[in-house]
């Protein structure tokens, strides 16, 4: 199938270990920590991100590496090695489960069947985890295929029935992979708000967050960045509409003859109910 876009954009890791956290995080209770160290614009968005699996015991910690060299040898060491880094605290025993290497990519297929092959999910659309769209598009698109597949072979419907599986779920997972891809962008400005940038040190962080907190008028400016940037992460933590606005556009929809859709409200932020297919 022909794909569109880029593949490999960056390089990122995934290691799995068990460690008792509760004296770190228990008193500030979450499923992601975002934690801001010397080196995570290799690869990544600025920050590595360590994720709850089972608290305050198991965790998937992310981390990137740089695309443009050879993929970095992960044994036991080196993984254990980057947790004691990201989690700045090499006291506590750290079990690594596992470890594995991925490619961020931005590409979609433009068509999702060649004759009597149809593809689905990741074959079709290929997105960072950002937005969390990866799942849902993959049942989205399986769920549209299989009743029109179960139309045809039954003779309830011919074979042009089929040609619409492109034409509805095509648009939208294009949409979700630029979206996804945004929303990891957009960790940018986080970064511009606290004077940091990919090669800022370990006290440079230090000096960018005390200047955040500082009662000064360049303090207040910063916290107003901050905030603001804060706020595009609704994109990425909060959309609803990027979620289940679509909308279907196909020979198999019979379309309103009405006036065109308006929408109300943020349609990246907000679902807007509606009878259209």
């Amino acid at each position: 199938l022909p794909i569109a876009g880029q593949s490999g954009k960056a390089g990122s890791m995934n290691i799995v270990f068990k460690a008792d956290l509760s004296r770190h995080v228990a008193h500030r209770p979450s499923v992601l920590y975002w934690v801001m160290r010397p080196g995570a614009h290799m690869g990544g968005i600025g920050m590595g991100l360590v994720r709850m699996v089972r608290p305050w015991n198991e965790w998937l910690l992310v981390w990137g590496y740089d695309i443009d060299q050879p993929p970095p040898h992960m044994d036991e060491a080196t993984a254990r090695d980057i947790v004691h880094d990201l989690i700045g605290d090499r006291d506590i025993p750290v079990e690594i489960t596992s470890s594995s290497l991925w490619t961020v990519n931005h590409s979609y297929a433009t068509t999702y069947s060649a004759g009597r092959v149809f593809c689905a999910g990741d074959a079709v659309h290929r997105h960072p985890p950002s937005n969390g769209l990866g799942s849902n598009t993959s049942i989205q698109d399986s769920y549209n295929l299989a009743w029109k597949l179960a139309m045809v072979i039954r003779g309830q419907a011919g074979p042009g029935l089929l040609d619409t599986y492109t034409a509805e779920r095509a648009p939208v997972g294009r949409q979700i992979v630029d979206r996804a891809n945004l929303s990891r962008d957009q960790f940018g400005p986080i970064f511009q708000a606290l004077g940091l940038d990919e090669y800022s040190e370990e006290e440079d962080i230090v000096d960018g967050l005390a200047a955040c907190r500082s009662g000064t008028a360049e303090g207040t400016k910063r916290r107003q960045a901050l905030e603001e940037a804060i706020q595009l992460k609704n994109y990425e933590f909060n959309a609803h509409g990027v979620e289940m606005n679509q909308r279907y556009d196909s020979s198999a929809v019979v379309q309103d003859t009405g006036a065109a859709e308006e929408w109300t409200r943020d349609p990246e932020l907000f679902h807007q109910p509606t009878t259209r297919p």
